[in-house]
């Protein structure tokens, strides 16, 4: 599932000034994946040069407390949750802290079933700040975010979202 990346159960992760390129060669999957308790990108650049063949970003395992910072996700496209970021809780019994921030961030033509730019499912109020979001064109919604508990507030706060599309539907369903 990583192809990059695979950063095991472990308490710090600060990942700064780093490129990943097109690291899937033919495989689905993920740049980074990680089960760490806290995790820092910043003024990376997370891209796939072509589309041909499904990968994501990042996936991100387990409660994490996570700040993206001037980072780029560009081309990052899967068949399933996530494009250019995944949060699951592989670990029920996981109750570490957990904080989700993107700043200043770029997503650019990222796409998947469900969540383009992000699909996850937390325990925090999350912050989304000066992002660009822009020609996510596949799947169903393009920010994916479902609260494991009751949160009192999603902050998202001068963002530029512009060519998007989804193909999605809200209904009583879902």
């Amino acid at each position: 599932d990583c192809n990059a990346l695979w950063i095991e159960d472990i308490p710090i992760v600060d990942i700064s000034d780093s490129t990943f390129t097109s690291n899937n060669n033919g495989r689905v999957g993920s740049q980074i994946c990680t089960k760490c308790a806290q995790l820092t990108l910043q003024s990376t650049v997370v891209q796939f040069n072509e589309k041909k063949v499904p990968a994501r970003g990042l996936h991100i395992f387990r409660h994490c407390m996570s700040s993206f910072t001037n980072c780029q996700f560009l081309n990052c496209n899967i068949s399933e949750n996530g494009g250019a970021i995944y949060i699951t809780n592989d670990s029920p019994e996981n109750n570490r802290t957990e904080s989700l921030t993107l700043a200043d961030c770029t997503f650019d033509k990222c796409d998947a079933s469900n969540g383009a730019v992000i699909q996850g499912s937390i325990t925090c109020n999350p912050t989304i700040r000066g992002c660009t979001v822009s020609n996510c064109n596949g799947g169903h919604y393009i920010i994916s975010l479902f609260f494991d508990t009751i949160q009192q507030f999603v902050i998202v706060q001068d963002c530029t979202f512009t060519g998007n599309y989804f193909a999605g539907a809200s209904t009583s369903d879902a």
